[in-house]
């Protein structure tokens, strides 16, 4: 059951990641005042400051006018003029006054110009100490945005506690990140130097947001990384169209991947319609390229970011002008119920069996989708057995409120039913315990009544055997999936990695196989020819069907198959 929000005796994961972040954002802001409040360091907070253009434009007009000022009340209006604007105590007059009234005018603005003194600050902006506070605002600005962000999960029921590894990492790197852009702005801005005096608030603000945006941070690293290169980049060759053309299949296909799994991620959501991208040919066999699928293709001039004719990519010393087909592939959709289209529903009859329809006990039931898999888990030797489906159809009520997680349920019914209540509906197998959709999952699993109410075995199918992590070698495997709406199809892999976008959430490494699924499928096993599991159905446009890997879902959720 949904311990987490029934127990009342043990505080959330959530709540218990809030007060640990808060409690570190507390701690550090404590270290910080007792560090600039007390005498632990002893050196004082400074920053060199230098004279506006404006100052200067006074100073030098004073000095020229000596037609008729004479040298004492230049000297005295100048040096009023500076105890106005707030520099008296900084400024060592004396010395500046000689070089003020030795100097002829010319000179003297250059010298003003280049005149750097210090002043007291709230910070420390010169010398080495001025790293304190880069680390402590940088690591400021990464907590606020987890405190940020993370609540904003947790308000819409999609926090990962498996993030809590990503976090620690930021808090690691996002300081030394933070310092090597300070670092590599200045040199760039400085002509190659190197100097931490002469930094002034602005140091502060952009520490906290490099911290802030710590991904947009690593982003900025690796365009620095091709500016301070910049020069080795006339040692790279730019390769033609022709000399793409002229290659082997294979090499174009090893490139072209590469290319797809470097840059599919930040492609998702970047182009108008955009919902996945896979590597195929298009004029002839000899003729493969980049395959942005959108749901609906127009002409350039109708959109506002189209999918360019060209991506540009680099390696191994190379650049590539990597060309692109787009094609519309109809919308794209996490299969929604349709009452119209025909069903394999297993009504009376028992055991049920992964593609048989399935459903949540609930007055209006569209989420209709089929049973994935049995499943166990083994605790101190003892089994118990579970049905996998899709997260969309088990917690199809959470899923419709926008709970992600199926912990943060506010519902009191979790029952499940084979057939669905809109196939004709039948007898309560099982109660959903666990599920989650994410950026990589899509899965819940329901304890079983009765663990003999269903099979191991696919309906008109064979397995499941075993499992299979599908990798790039299996591009091209003939797979079969058995499906409520669908029945028994085949199929081949076409990607074995690549993502879907539906109804603006993108999910991430999911294996796409020519089409095999219609609405109704969702959670169907698909296996290959020897009844191994690759995974079970999430989506599908009209040419192409999307798949979760089976191992995903079996780490996430630790469970193991029950194979024949």
């Amino acid at each position: 059951m949904n311990w987490f929000k029934r127990s009342g005796q043990t505080m959330s994961l959530e709540k218990k990641w809030i007060r640990k972040y808060s409690g570190i954002l507390g701690a550090l802001v404590f270290i910080y005042i007792v560090i600039h409040t007390t005498c632990l360091i002893g050196e004082d907070k400074k920053q060199k400051v230098s004279l506006s253009q404006g100052q200067i434009d006074f100073i030098v007009g004073v000095i020229d006018d000596t037609n008729n000022i004479d040298t004492t009340t230049s000297k005295h209006l100048i040096q009023d003029y500076l105890l106005h604007v707030g520099y008296s105590d900084s400024i060592d007059f004396p010395s500046l006054w000689l070089a003020i009234k030795s100097l002829p005018s010319t000179e003297l603005r250059l010298y003003l110009n280049g005149y750097e003194f210090s002043e007291n600050s709230p910070f420390w902006l010169t010398g080495y100490y001025t790293f304190i506070e880069i680390i402590f605002w940088s690591l400021f600005g990464v907590l606020a945005s987890l405190l940020f962000h993370g609540t904003e999960a947790i308000r819409k029921g999609e926090f990962d506690q498996k993030e809590q590894s990503v976090h620690w990492a930021k808090l690691m790197y996002s300081p030394l990140v933070t310092i090597v852009l300070i670092l590599s702005i200045e040199a760039l801005t400085e002509g190659g130097d190197i100097n931490l005096d002469g930094l002034s608030y602005w140091l502060v603000v952009l520490s906290f947001i490099f911290g802030f945006f710590s991904r947009k941070s690593i982003d900025l690293l690796d365009r620095l990384k091709d500016i301070i290169f910049r020069s080795s980049d006339s040692n790279k060759v730019a390769v033609s169209k022709t000399e793409f053309d002229s290659m082997s299949n294979e090499e174009k296909k090893r490139i072209l991947r590469l290319a797809k799994s470097t840059h599919q991620n930040e492609w998702a959501g970047k182009y108008d319609g955009l919902h996945s991208v896979k590597i195929d040919t298009k004029n002839d066999v000899n003729d493969w390229r980049l395959v942005f699928i959108v749901n609906q293709h127009k002409q350039d001039s109708a959109l506002a970011n189209p999918v360019p004719q060209s991506i540009r990519f680099e390696d191994n010393g190379a650049f590539y002008d990597l060309p692109t087909t787009v094609i519309g592939s109809g919308d794209v959709s996490d299969h929604i119920y349709n009452p119209n289209q025909s069903k394999q529903t297993c009504q009376n009859v028992l055991p049920k069996q992964p593609g048989c329809s399935v459903g949540r006990v609930r007055n209006d039931n569209k989420a209709t989708g089929t049973i994935g898999l049995k499943v166990f888990r083994e605790d101190n030797g003892v089994k118990k057995f579970y049905l996998l489906g899709c997260y969309h159809v088990l917690c199809s009520l959470e899923f419709e409120n926008s709970i992600f997680d199926f912990k943060d349920s506010n519902e009191i019914n979790f029952d499940i039913v084979s057939p669905s209540k809109k196939d004709g509906g039948g007898n309560v197998i099982g109660t959903v315990i666990e599920g989650r959709r994410s950026d990589y999952l899509d899965a819940a699993i329901a304890e079983l009544t009765n663990p003999i109410d269903l099979s191991a075995s696919i309906l008109n199918s064979n397995g499941p055997t075993g499992k299979l992590s599908v990798g790039q070698e299996h591009e091209g495997l003939s797979v079969s999936l058995s499906g409520r709406t669908s029945g028994y199809q085949k199929g081949k892999i076409i990607e074995f990695s690549t993502f879907v976008t539906v109804d603006g959430h993108t999910t991430y490494d999911v294996i796409m196989t020519s089409k095999l699924s219609m609405g109704g499928d969702s959670g169907a096993p698909v296996v290959d020819l020897f009844g191994r599991v690759i995974g079970i159905a999430k989506a599908g446009d009209d040419h192409h069907s999307y798949i979760i890997p089976i191992e995903r879902i079996l780490n996430y959720l630790n469970i193991t198959p029950c194979y024949v």
